[in-house]
């Protein structure tokens, strides 16, 4: 493993964008400490290596049973849900490659599903839009 900083062959990096390239993108999780809140990313240009990121911006709180999409049309993963220490959330936010990689929480209009974990969701290119399905609630 190697920090993203340290990097010799950064996978972000490339000549007008710096989203991954050939690259497994991965938030989140637990362990035996609690929740996490950290990216990586596997590099898959050679023998497969993670490599820490370090995206500016706030980030979302560690959570553990979360989603994520790629979002192709803005160079986004985008999270959604998930749960904390304090139950399931409903939270959307977007790492942006293109300016990055930096957090932002979005703020979606309209009903939002109720917060979830465990669930699972998918990008719809036809519709650009995320479908959530499942999942655990309150």
């Amino acid at each position: 493993m190697r920090p993203f900083a340290a990097a010799t062959s950064n996978p972000l990096a490339s000549t007008s964008r710096s989203r991954p390239q050939n690259c497994a993108v991965s938030n989140g999780g637990s362990s035996s400490g609690g929740g996490l809140n950290d990216v990586w990313a596997l590099d898959l240009s050679g023998a497969p290596e993670w490599i820490a990121l370090a995206p500016s911006g706030t980030p979302p709180a560690a959570r553990t049973g979360q989603s994520a999409i790629y979002d192709p049309v803005r160079d986004r993963m985008i999270v959604f849900g998930g749960s904390s220490s304090g139950g399931p959330m409903n939270d959307v936010w977007a790492l942006d490659f293109s300016n990055g990689p930096v957090w932002t929480q979005l703020a979606p209009t309209g009903n939002s599903p109720p917060p979830r974990h465990s669930h699972t969701a998918n990008y719809d290119p036809a519709g650009d839009r995320i479908l959530v399905f499942g999942g655990t609630g309150t």
